[in-house]
């Protein structure tokens, strides 16, 4: 006899279904949910089917996915998985004749009349995973962020397998981003908010004039980012043996400012017409002095405003690191770093200007821009930051420098994949805005160097057009494409990935800030936005 269901939590199939039908959602949109966050494009619609009917249960790498797509807490799905597997047990063991097979065992061959060909214990592969899956576009196996191999999507553990993230052995419980780990994101949100909210407060008293100011800054700041420079600093404070304190965070969300300024100035430098998806600081100031009707020039009062907007935001990283209510010292010590990170990404900008007006295309300059414009600042100079709130020694700064510099490079580096291949949908940018603008990135590079003449000519015809039209991005593309440029990006990528990874095991670090960097590593390399 099946005993009854005890009284508690509800089983995971039914929980499932609840979730999915409470979004409005098929099983076919849950997978395809599924494949975009993960990555991972082989799970189906019948595998879903399978989980809501407990005919097989999901092992952790697509119930953490679960969570992050449904939006739930990923406790609230592993409660219910456990639950399902011990009322399954029973009811199992209840059955004539025993426990059964498991349905994919009996599909992979055994208990249909043939030899019982066991393979030693490990995972089982579903339907859905005949064959290696290879990274798009590059050569690579994908990385996710659960254990083991992610193409078995029933089972909790996998083989390891090549790539980045083996350096270290990447296992998760989850996939949590390391970004939202210990609750960063949401307080880094609050101290910008709240710092925010006093700026607006002192401006709005100032002058009325100064509203839009304050409420184009609070938008731009609290409206969108991945939050990733101030989780590679806080992560690098903890990876030294610092103790979490919601002033260090507060101190490190002064890297959102940075950030900021930097992305405000940029836009205007590229005439860019819309960041994240919404009109660029210096379009949204002109509009505003089209509507009022106000004499002068529109676009110049709007290039006005958002040299201005992006000086304030960095005079405000200064305010907010000082302010965050750490010891004298302790900011005495991270003072350095900060000053020449901003030195760093200001001169970067300026290298950018002036490569795409001296036309150099050399791979070498392109990797020098990419370092100090963006690959410093994003990886490198958080790191040593948190390193210096931390007190770290000189071999964690070493061991830091080691893993943050290829990082940043291949961070960048992607940036520039985007620029051309990226969706607007998702970067928030027109199509092939790079193309337009002229950059002389690695990619573009690399292509140039491959190329024979008449393609050279072609793609530098076309490269810093800002009327190129759609069909256009998609010539050069092609271009670039066929020249084996976007290739020899995606390896380089990968081979700076791996050489960061391998610095996380040269030096002792906190176990878990190990593991976010090495996760924080994979996000930044392997984003879509």
């Amino acid at each position: 006899m099946t005993p009854s269901t005890p009284p508690g939590p509800r089983q995971f199939g039914p929980l499932l279904a609840e979730l999915r039908a409470a979004r409005g959602w098929s099983q076919q949109r849950v997978a395809a949910e599924l494949c975009a966050a993960a990555g991972v494009p082989t799970l189906t619609r019948h595998e879903v089917s399978r989980w809501e009917r407990q005919r097989r249960l999901p092992g952790d790498f697509w119930s953490g996915w679960l969570a992050v797509v449904l939006g739930v807490p990923g406790e609230l799905l592993a409660e219910a998985a456990a639950r399902s597997r011990r009322l399954a047990r029973p009811a199992a063991a209840a059955a004539p004749g025993g426990p059964r097979r498991p349905v994919a065992r009996r599909r992979a061959g055994v208990g249909r009349g043939r030899p019982d060909r066991r393979r030693r214990p490990g995972p089982r592969t579903t339907p859905t995973s005949r064959s290696p899956r290879r990274a798009v576009p590059g050569r690579r196996r994908h990385v996710g962020p659960g254990p083991g191999d992610a193409r078995h999507a029933g089972t909790a553990v996998g083989r390891q397998r090549r790539g980045p993230a083996s350096v270290v052995g990447v296992t998760h419980a989850a996939p949590v981003s390391p970004v939202d780990r210990a609750g960063l994101r949401q307080r880094i949100d609050k101290a910008l908010t709240e710092f925010l909210a006093g700026q607006r407060g002192w401006l709005t008293t100032l002058d009325e004039g100064l509203v839009p100011v304050a409420e184009t800054i609070e938008a731009f700041v609290l409206g969108g980012g991945k939050r990733l420079r101030p989780a590679f600093g806080y992560w690098g404070y903890r990876g030294a043996g610092g103790v979490d304190s919601d002033q260090v965070v507060a101190a490190l969300a002064a890297l959102e400012f940075v950030q900021a300024s930097a992305l405000i100035h940029d836009d205007l430098m590229d005439r860019s017409d819309t960041r994240r998806g919404e009109p660029a600081v210096h379009r949204r100031f002109a509009a505003r002095h089209r509507a009022a009707g106000w004499s002068g020039d529109p676009d110049g009062f709007g290039d006005a405003a958002a040299i201005l907007l992006g000086d304030l935001c960095l005079v405000w990283s200064d305010e907010v690191l000082h302010s965050a209510g750490l010891d004298p010292r302790t900011v005495a010590r991270a003072r350095p770093v900060f000053d020449e990170m901003r030195t760093e990404v200001t001169v970067g900008q300026y290298l950018d200007v002036l490569t795409q007006a001296t036309g150099d295309t050399s791979l070498e300059r392109a990797g020098k821009v990419a370092r100090y414009k963006s690959a410093k600042y994003t990886v490198e100079r958080p790191l040593l930051l948190g390193a210096a709130l931390a007190d770290a020694p000189a071999e964690v700064h070493a061991a830091y420098s080691a893993y943050g510099l290829p990082l940043g490079e291949a961070f960048q580096l992607r940036d520039d994949v985007l620029g051309v291949f990226g969706d607007p949908g998702r970067t928030g940018k027109p199509a092939g805005d790079d193309l337009r603008e002229g950059k002389r990135t690695y990619l573009v590079a690399a292509a140039l160097e491959a190329l024979d003449d008449a393609g050279r000519d072609l793609l530098l015809g076309g490269l810093g057009d800002p009327g190129l039209d759609a069909a256009g991005v998609t010539r050069l593309r092609e271009l670039i494409t066929v020249s084996g440029a976007l290739d020899r990006t995606e390896r380089r990528i990968t081979a700076l990935t791996e050489s960061a990874l391998a610095a996380l095991t040269t030096v002792d670090l906190d176990t878990e800030a190990r593991q976010s960097l090495v996760d924080l590593a994979i996000a930044a390399t392997r984003r879509t936005d």
